[in-house]
């Protein structure tokens, strides 16, 4: 028997161990690279009743459940949002108005935290991580999605 022979007829580049085929590409959930700035404007009266939200409030990326309906109380208040993750720079996000106010991070069904940047800490999706779709100015527990930045059903 000849122990030279590989059996899978994959090269094995010593000290590099076996080296597997990338997933098939077809298979994958793409997200593009550069999100589109969110048109800032106060949402449709029919996601509000009794000041809170009145549907679910998902990831408009990947429909991941962030709050559920009756949660969250529709605020106006000032705010510069960085577009996503990847895109952080000083010019790359938009002051944005519309917010949901969320009491404190236990509301949330799911939700990503960023390490804290001065007093800010960033919200994101918990499973697709690709977007900044809020904030949380510390120590206040207050937490903040932008509401252009979900989708709602």
């Amino acid at each position: 028997m000849d122990n030279n022979n590989n059996n899978n007829n994959e090269e094995i580049i010593e000290g590099q161990g076996f080296q597997p085929t990338p997933a098939d590409p077809s298979l994958r959930y793409e997200i593009p690279e550069v999100l589109p700035l969110s048109t800032d404007q106060k949402p449709n009266e029919s996601l509000i009743v009794n000041d809170k939200n009145a549907t679910k409030i998902r990831c408009r990326l990947c429909s991941c459940l962030m709050v559920l309906s009756d949660v969250s109380k529709l605020v106006e208040l000032q705010q510069f949002v960085h577009c996503s993750k990847q895109q952080q720079g000083a010019d790359k996000g938009e002051t944005l108005n519309w917010f949901w106010e969320i009491a404190d991070m236990f509301k949330f069904e799911n939700i990503g935290f960023s390490k804290t940047l001065g007093s800010l800490r960033y919200l994101t999706c918990a499973d697709c991580e690709k977007e900044i779709v809020g904030f949380q100015n510390l120590p206040n527990p207050i937490c903040y999605l932008a509401a252009n930045r979900v989708k709602y059903d």
